[in-house]
């Protein structure tokens, strides 16, 4: 698994690519940890490019939405593929989290609100 990060109008936006599961959550839970705890700033996770989602990285999306709030800040999901999607739909998590279509969408979204 891949993250790809950068900061795009006063959020970061996290991109993971590969799969998300039981041996590459901890990685991808440090880095998302570390910008959440770098400062109070929206986070944007764009999922376009990942193709793999277990319990485990759930629960490190669950972990950061959970921090965000606490922080006040801003925590959104985008680019969801459709399989993705039914899990997170599944698990619940679609009442919980924001989900933007796109990248801009999201941003507006974070950034205005």
């Amino acid at each position: 698994m891949e993250v790809l990060e950068n900061e795009e109008n006063g959020a970061w936006v996290l991109a993971p690519r590969g799969r998300i599961d039981g041996v590459t959550c901890r990685p991808f839970e440090q880095k998302l940890m570390s910008r959440i705890d770098s400062g109070p700033v929206a986070v944007v996770l764009d999922l376009a490019e990942l193709d793999y989602l277990s319990s485990a990285g759930l629960r490190v999306l669950l972990m950061g939405a959970k921090r965000q709030k606490a922080a006040k800040a801003g925590f959104a999901l985008c680019c969801v593929q459709e399989h993705i999607r039914e899990v997170l739909d599944v698990a619940g998590f679609t009442q919980i989290l924001e989900i933007h279509e796109d990248r801009s969408a999201a941003l507006r979204a974070l950034v205005a609100g």
